[in-house]
């Protein structure tokens, strides 16, 4: 349960920054999405590649337009939360969490003559990300012991679809990474990436 409130105060935490960046709630977009994490990779802090195991994620993003005349760009922060995945160490399987807090930059292009009902959008995310393994996995990686977390970046293309003024139904497909730094020894790094399938809402407030 201790993971789950992380997630819920960092939601909550999202939720009061976000007006802060536009000064005003008018004009703020908050996105919500849940998908499937299909392929990924994973070093427990050694150079061996190994194969997680199928998993999923949610999260949530609150994002303000910009007021600029020749371009549209939206930014703002989010949060997500990947749902336990596992390796196999030791003829074992080793799980864990991982949780991102990021800002992001997403640029939208609407389609010609769709009267801007239709849209494709490139995404940015960077941030920091809490990696959260179990105790089976930290019985036999005495890196994840000396980590908090580290970096997390994100790139994603999606399309989205405005069926009625003010909301938007989205699909996106996305790269994450993640690397969770070890105090005693930066050669002993936890590497995570991974695909993300993403669909989602997007409501304007």
């Amino acid at each position: 349960m201790k993971i789950y409130k992380i997630f819920l105060v960092m939601v909550m935490a999202i939720g009061s920054a976000v007006p802060l960046i536009a000064q005003e709630a008018i004009g703020i977009r908050v996105r919500a999405f849940g998908g499937l994490v299909p392929w990924g990779q994973h070093k427990a802090a050694s150079n061996t590649i190994l194969s997680p195991s199928f998993g999923a994620t949610v999260g949530v993003e609150g994002l303000y337009r910009l007021p600029l005349r020749d371009a549209i760009v939206d930014v703002g922060l989010g949060v997500k939360f990947l749902f336990e995945r596992s390796v196999t160490i030791n003829d074992a399987l080793r799980g864990y969490n991982i949780l991102p807090v990021y800002a992001t930059v997403q640029l939208p292009f609407y389609f010609p003559n769709t009267n801007n009902t239709w849209q494709f959008y490139l995404a940015g995310r960077l941030g920091y990300a809490f990696f959260l393994p179990d105790q089976n996995y930290k019985n036999v990686v005495s890196a994840a012991n000396n980590t908090v977390g580290g970096i997390f970046y994100n790139a994603g293309i999606g399309v989205g679809f405005t069926p009625v003024d003010l909301l938007l139904i989205f699909a996106e497909v996305a790269y994450d990474g993640s690397i969770a730094d070890n105090a005693n020894n930066s050669n002993r790094n936890i590497e995570d990436n991974r695909i993300d399938v993403l669909i989602g809402v997007a409501l304007q407030l």
